[in-house]
């Protein structure tokens, strides 16, 4: 009974090995990352995630739903083949006009609304911004940006003096002095 008893304490072993084994091969691999809490804008405009991205070794990962869903894409995912989709609704859908009531205009908004905006190199060997609409060019010096809440008053090559105002990492330029130099309707 002695052999018995110990033969079947050692089957019983062996079986608790493989099994372990066996759990622990089928078991997902686990990381450990950092719920972050951090503010995304969307075209200079705040927005708040409902769930916490993850940090994981330096790299930030967002919801890609949440995302999809702020940058106006529909976002699938196809369980079968693990194929997540981000399909982007098409330029139709992105409003180019700015509404009579707004004041100050981003450069991303602007860009949608000129022919060209580009910042570099202008004509009298300054650094600046270019405005280009139709056949209207307009060259702001010394555009750079400064620290938030600054607004500062620049002259144009066309003698025109526009504010540019600096809030939240991006530029803004007022919307009544860029209808005046014609670059926006």
């Amino acid at each position: 009974m002695k052999k018995s008893f110990i033969k079947t304490i050692a089957t019983l072993a062996l079986g608790m090995m493989i099994g372990s084994a066996t759990i622990a091969a089928a078991a997902p691999s686990t990381v450990q990352a950092v719920l972050a809490k951090f503010t995304l804008s969307v075209n200079g405009q705040h927005q708040a995630l409902k769930n916490e991205p993850l940090v994981y070794n330096g790299t930030t990962y967002l919801p890609v739903r949440e995302v999809a869903g702020l940058l106006d894409a529909d976002a699938s995912f196809d369980n079968k083949t693990k194929n997540i989709e981000l399909q982007t609704k098409g330029v139709d859908t992105v409003d180019t006009t700015v509404p009579v009531s707004q004041e100050w205009i981003s450069l991303a908004d602007l860009a949608k609304q000129v022919d060209e905006l580009t910042a570099g190199p202008l004509s009298d060997n300054q650094t600046g911004l270019t405005i280009v609409k139709g056949d209207v060019k307009v060259e702001i010096p010394n555009l750079i940006g400064k620290p938030d809440g600054t607004v500062e008053t620049l002259k144009t090559s066309t003698g025109v003096e526009i504010k540019v105002k600096f809030s939240d990492y991006t530029t803004y330029l007022p919307v009544e002095t860029l209808k005046t130099l014609k670059v926006l309707p």
